[in-house]
């Protein structure tokens, strides 16, 4: 082998994972109604789900005492995000990894 046929980037085929991602974000970018209704929801759902969380600590006495270990997981959760962040894990995808597993 010369230093003509060197292999490249280009050469190395995708991984699956790679070739999956490629795939989930076509599907997305072709249903992008889809994706606005999606993010829509996502937006509302947050909304009546803050307003409901503020009426229920108007409304249960003892329900901010039990919040207490929730708050303080959620510092917790910050703090690891900010120290374990590098260039290449964002924030937000470690934060969501992290609040998916709390109902696990």
């Amino acid at each position: 082998m010369g230093a003509d046929h060197a292999l490249s980037v280009l050469d190395v085929p995708a991984e699956w994972w790679e070739r999956a991602l490629d795939g989930w974000r076509g599907w997305w970018a072709r249903h992008a109604g889809f994706a606005r209704a999606v993010v829509r929801v996502q937006q509302v759902a947050s909304i009546a789900v803050l307003v409901v969380g503020v009426v229920a600590l108007v409304a249960v006495p003892r329900l901010a005492i039990g919040l207490v270990p929730a708050l303080f997981m959620t510092g917790c959760l910050l703090v690891i995000g900010l120290l374990a962040r590098t260039r290449t894990v964002g924030l937000r995808p470690l934060l969501l990894l992290m609040g998916i597993s709390v109902p696990w």
